[in-house]
């Protein structure tokens, strides 16, 4: 697969920067304390992993830990003792909305960006819950919270998912957590180019991949969904043979289109398929997605970036 010019890489990162500046401006409103987790930190860190560039902190009195550094961040679920035994602190990081969708009881709910503001949770061992989605950013905050004197501080692998997959309580319904496998187009942008997931391309064809698609191992299955699960099997099991250190923490598919998608998502459900996230749309759909983010930042004409809470 050709890789795609400079300047293309660059006006994708320009488009997340943006996306992600104008989301979290409007964030600012109920999130004022950001510091070193602000929207800018982040935005920066994209435009940084997008071209290849090692992310720095932009105030310059510290480096940003990368990604890659904080490998030892995660940990299963299966690691921790059970319920009948001392429980570390559980932080349930996930957006507001979900939190309060789905809480998780015995957890404290405090937001990922207001986390190191928390200072008695410091000499705690902590284990951070997010939504299985947001990898990166967990993983970049593990390393903050670490500089900022937080050594005892995990991250759950897999997030919600696993919690609930491992039968631990959550005060929800079955309806309220059905899609808990699913990954919208704009958290996979933000998300893919940092976060530890191996991602398999079923049957695109020829599609030519996006940038943050480099890495996407392509299969094909001739459209057979039962090939296709026979092979997301295969990699599931050589995933279970990793150390902890070098295991991805999720199988995230990305098909043809929406009704593959459907699709090989029901497929995964029926054959009890673990630890898959399934991009909805399929490569179609990401690919609109980028459209139309292209198309917002021809039409502002640069990108918006600044702190939150700035005027």
């Amino acid at each position: 697969m050709n890789m795609m010019p400079r300047t293309q890489i660059l006006a994708s990162a320009i488009v997340t920067t943006a996306v992600i500046a104008m989301s979290c401006n409007g964030a600012a409103q109920t999130a004022p304390t950001m510091d070193s987790f602000g929207c800018s930190s982040f935005a920066l860190a994209e435009l940084a992993i997008a071209d290849g560039m090692p992310a720095t902190d932009e105030r310059g009195d510290s480096p940003t830990p990368k990604i890659a550094d904080n490998a030892s961040c995660w940990i299963d679920l299966a690691a921790v003792p059970g319920p009948d035994f001392p429980q570390p602190t559980w932080v349930d990081v996930r957006a507001a909305a979900d939190a309060r969708a789905a809480p998780i009881p015995g957890a404290l709910a405090i937001p990922l960006a207001e986390l190191r503001t928390k200072t008695f949770l410091q000499n705690t061992s902590v284990v951070l819950i997010g939504s299985g989605r947001d990898d990166a950013d967990l993983a970049r905050a593990c390393g903050e919270l670490k500089l900022a004197g937080f050594q005892q501080v995990k991250l759950l692998r897999g997030g919600i998912r696993n919690w609930v997959g491992g039968q631990r309580p959550v005060l929800a319904d079955a309806g309220v957590l059905q899609n808990l496998d699913l990954i919208g187009p704009g958290e996979f942008h933000r998300q893919a180019s940092g976060a530890p997931w191996l991602v398999l391309g079923i049957d695109l064809g020829s599609t030519e991949g996006p940038t943050v698609m480099a890495a996407l191992e392509r299969i094909d299955a001739g459209d057979d969904v039962a090939r296709a699960l026979d092979a997301i099997g295969r990699r599931q099991a050589g995933i279970a043979r990793m150390s902890t250190s070098e295991r991805p923490n999720a199988i995230v598919i990305v098909a043809r289109d929406d009704a593959s998608a459907t699709r090989l998502r029901d497929a995964a459900r029926n054959g009890r398929r673990g630890d898959v996230l399934i991009l909805q749309g399929g490569m179609a759909g990401y690919q609109a997605f980028l459209a139309q983010q292209q198309s917002i930042a021809a039409a502002a004409g640069k990108p918006l970036v600044r702190s939150c809470g700035s005027g």
